[in-house]
């Protein structure tokens, strides 16, 4: 008997290079199952009831409104962003500060030894 698929939205701004390689992520893992159903596009304009079945959601989530409009389709969301703190959403964050380390240690395995770095706060 076949197990039937799990319809996981993909809630993800492709031309923003952090959310495409987010979405490549979830595609890598959803191509190495076969329960896995990945779904993009007009999704958010479905009601979650009729023909279509939506079974959890990845996004990024960057307003409040945002972050009410998918908790109400009542399954589970995964936040890329960690932005808006919610305990029903599940969070999933890189490591900034071991991302500065190798970045900083392949500069020098290199012989770069002169630079900074510019960012956000």
């Amino acid at each position: 008997m076949t197990k039937e698929k799990r319809v996981i939205a993909i809630a993800l701004r492709l031309d923003e290079m952090y959310e495409h390689k987010a979405a490549l992520g979830a595609i890598k893992f959803a191509r190495a199952r076969d329960d896995w159903q990945l779904s993009g596009g007009d999704w958010l304009s479905w009601s979650g009831r009729g023909t279509h079945r939506l079974d959890g959601i990845i996004a990024r989530i960057t307003s409040a409104e945002e972050l009410a409009r998918l908790k109400a389709f009542g399954v589970p969301v995964v936040d890329i962003a960690g932005s808006f703190a919610d305990p029903l959403v599940h969070t999933v964050l890189n490591d900034d500060r071991l991302t500065g380390y190798m970045a900083g240690r392949h500069l020098l395995s290199r012989g770069l030894g002169n630079f900074f770095y510019v960012g956000v706060e």
